[in-house]
Order: structure tokens, then sequence, then C-alpha cells
């Protein structure tokens, strides 16, 4: 299985909104992205460090 590069919390929020998820909620360092239809998707917002 091929592995997803390391992205910053802004990067990966740039591509669920192209994919058409918008922001339903943050609850302290983690926003909540949603689309109908579609499961939400946790984002951990730790400052400049990178997401695995």
């Amino acid at each position: 299985m091929t592995r997803l590069p390391t992205l910053k919390a802004r990067e990966v929020i740039r591509v669920l909104e192209k994919l058409g998820y918008q922001r339903a909620r943050q609850v302290g360092s983690h926003a909540h992205y949603e689309k109908p239809g579609k499961k939400p998707i946790p984002v951990p917002i730790h400052g400049n460090r990178d997401i695995g």
C-alpha cells in the first residue's frame, strides 16, 4: 500500500475544501469538516506540526 505524504494542517484543510467539505465546528484544536452523505473528518490543528 502506498503511503500518503505528511502535510501541514492548512494543506489538509485546503484539499478538503477543494473536495467540497465545509468546516462544521471546531472543538479545541480539532476542526471538523463535513460533506453531505459523507462521514465527518476531524483535522488536528496543532501549530505548525505535520499530520502523518
